[in-house]
């Protein structure tokens, strides 16, 4: 009976080693190289440049950078100097906002619960740009 139970033992230890060495051993045995290497050289088909030489400004009129809002629909109001075209990114959504002859525009913005950031980018008519970046916070609990 002594004999059986060693025995038993000894071949549970060296199942266990084994499992143990599989687990341990075989992800980095069966672990393949790459056959081929791809390289590429990328070089981008449009740089954008944020050098301000025609001195652009933004000025966001309305609302306040930071502010809170219990409504979803806020006004968007500023003015662009020496631009020609100003867009909006508002968390990847990009709008082209119509400026009067004196730069002005306006938009409507929707918001979502909690914070969201937007981005008021101008360029002139040499590929100059500069931006402009704000957070407005909207929650629908009542302040």
């Amino acid at each position: 009976m002594k004999k059986d139970i060693a025995l038993a033992i000894l071949i549970g230890l060296v199942f266990g080693m084994l499992a143990a060495f599989i687990v341990i051993f075989l992800p980095t045995i069966t672990k393949r190289q790459p056959t081929t290497q791809i390289s590429a050289k990328v070089s981008p088909a449009v740089t954008r440049t944020e050098n301000n030489t025609a001195n652009i400004t933004i000025d966001i009129k309305n609302p306040p950078p930071d502010s809170v809002f219990t409504q979803k629909s806020v006004t968007l109001e500023g003015s662009v100097k020496n631009s020609k075209l100003v867009l909006l990114d508002a968390d990847s959504d990009i709008t082209i906002l119509s400026s009067s002859d004196s730069g002005s525009f306006k938009q409507n913005l929707t918001l979502t619960e909690g914070s969201n950031k937007f981005t008021i980018v101008a360029y002139d008519d040499k590929g100059g740009s500069t931006s402009k970046t704000f957070m407005l916070f909207y929650t629908p609990e009542k302040i």
